[in-house]
């Protein structure tokens, strides 16, 4: 059983402590590497393509549009107009075929393009920030996983000195069994005791194991020489417990207020399509038969008029107030979600101040558990105390070492998840 107990601690040496060579992730490095290798980065950079050539599109109002149109008919002329053939070649005195180009041009419609390209631009806004928001998905899961790892190769290294302990201890019993000086149930209990360390330390290597497979796989890392920190109190940033809950910079509710910001956009211009429109028209072309004689079959056509809506059976009022209640659905939802950032941070806050606490509570009880194991040892060899003791100490001074352990992972994790909710964690991969 000692020498399996020594075999097994030197493959958890070198698998927890890893090679000479091996680097420690920081949280940062595995927050930038999540976000730069999950798939959804890519939808993200196309949703932002697209919506940037939105813009584009909406700007295109403010440019000519020049069309070429040709057209052959027979029968009474003029009676063609469902093809919307215009300029020159829609010509009610045309006849036959006829070639011809068609410029128009928007001389000023009051605003309408402008508020088109806002609202456009406003949708950019809310692409970039939807970018974010998933990024922050992305970067909760890291956060997650890093502390656990972290947690899970500390607990490794916390058995594995818990079960040499308990090999020393075995050892001891032996020895006093041997000798006739303890009763042969201490042998078997020892064992027992140096078994259940052993078990604990392989349950925690496994797991520590695991959750190397799954930041390897998170971060798209190849160099398995990667690992997680041993949870220290350099990873537990306590200064955030401290910081004020100023939510400017959730990317949720930047997201949400970027959805304000297109139904206020939205709105303009549902309002100025009440709005006039002046048009100029330039058209030239080709008539290879005209019904007037003196009409050159060479022509061409300029134009300048407005167009104004004057009833178009409420559909324009009806499009206000749908995006008018729109717009207020928005402000409402831009409140409700700082109403739940607020009270998640509370939440946090109180499981912060809760974990800090009982931390303080657990550091206490493992100074005493520590000096209640020392002394039930030393006493057991100088034949002073049972083993029965003994036993008891050293479970309860793992146990509370366990559970010390476990409260800081959860501090530290909850600390880091306050900061990204706060915006604090850049998520940007620049």
């Amino acid at each position: 059983m000692i020498h399996l107990h020594r075999f097994f601690i030197a493959s958890l040496f070198l698998l927890t402590n890893g090679l000479a060579f091996a680097q420690d992730y920081t949280l940062a490095e595995v927050i930038k590497a999540a976000t730069a290798t999950n798939p959804i980065r890519k939808a993200d950079e196309f949703r932002e393509i697209a919506a940037e050539k939105s813009v584009d599109v909406a700007r295109s109002s403010y440019y000519p549009q020049i069309t070429g149109m040709g057209i052959a008919t027979n029968g009474f002329p003029g009676s063609s107009g469902a093809l919307g053939i215009g300029g020159i070649s829609g010509s009610s005195y045309r006849s036959g075929p006829s070639v011809g180009i068609l410029l128009e041009q928007n001389i000023w419609d009051f605003g309408q393009t402008a508020n088109k390209v806002e609202a456009a631009k406003r949708f950019v806004d809310i692409a970039q920030k939807l970018s974010k928001e998933t990024q922050l998905q992305v970067s909760a899961s890291a956060i997650d996983i890093f502390f656990v790892c972290s947690r899970d190769r500390s607990l490794a290294e916390l058995s594995k000195k818990i079960s040499d302990e308990a090999a020393q201890i075995e050892t001891e019993v032996n020895k006093y069994v041997n000798t006739g000086q303890d009763s042969i149930v201490g042998k078997y209990l020892s064992k027992i005791q140096t078994e259940e360390a052993l078990t604990n330390a392989k349950v925690f290597l496994q797991r520590y194991q695991l959750d190397l497979d799954d930041i390897h796989f998170l971060v798209g890392e190849k160099d398995l020489t990667m690992t997680c920190p041993l949870l220290t109190s350099s990873l537990i940033d306590t200064e955030s417990a401290k910081k004020s809950s100023d939510l400017s910079n959730n990317p949720e509710l930047r997201f949400t207020i970027a959805e304000l910001d297109l139904a206020h956009a939205e709105l303009k211009v549902a309002e100025s399509k009440y709005y006039p429109q002046i048009l100029a028209l330039a058209s030239a072309g080709y008539i290879r038969k005209t019904q007037l004689n003196e009409i050159e079959r060479k022509q061409y056509a300029v134009a300048i008029g407005f167009t104004m809506p004057i009833f178009d059976g409420f559909s324009k009022s009806s499009e206000v107030a749908a995006t008018r209640a729109r717009q207020d659905q928005k402000e409402n939802e831009v409140a409700a979600k700082k109403f739940e950032l607020e009270r998640s941070v509370k939440l946090l806050d109180k499981n912060i101040a809760s974990l800090q606490l009982e931390i303080k509570q657990l550091e206490a009880n493992a100074k005493t558990s520590n000096e209640a194991f020392t002394l039930a040892r030393k006493r057991y060899l100088d034949r002073m105390g049972n083993l029965t003791d003994l036993r008891e100490a050293i479970r309860a001074d793992s146990q509370i070492q366990i559970h010390l352990k476990e409260s800081e992972a959860s501090l530290a994790r909850n600390l880091a998840n306050k900061d990204l909710l706060l915006g604090l964690y850049s998520t940007s991969t620049n």
